[in-house]
């Protein structure tokens, strides 16, 4: 198995600006990583058009793109949430 694990955020903060802590974290089965990566390529060329693409959450998770639901943006965050929660691995 691999595991993946972000967080952002500073745990002794006590501004405004830094009251949040975001910590995410996915395991992933090693003999699945082919399939996902084929899965998140063949999304990136087909809705976004660029299949070398880096997603980035702060240019995906933002108010604009989840405001705008015309966006390719839009659909390619929903079309990976489907994806996610319909796996069954």
């Amino acid at each position: 198995m691999l595991s993946f694990i972000d967080i952002s955020g500073h745990f002794f903060s006590n501004t405004d600006q830094e009251k949040y802590i975001v910590a995410g974290a996915v395991t992933i089965r090693k003999r699945m990583i082919a399939e996902i990566t084929r899965t998140m390529h063949n999304l990136k060329r087909d809705i976004l058009g660029n299949e070398t693409l880096e997603i980035k959450s702060t240019s995906f998770l933002n108010r604009d793109t989840l405001n705008e639901p015309s966006k390719n943006k839009y659909k390619f965050i929903q079309n990976v949430f489907e994806q996610c929660i319909n796996s069954s691995d």
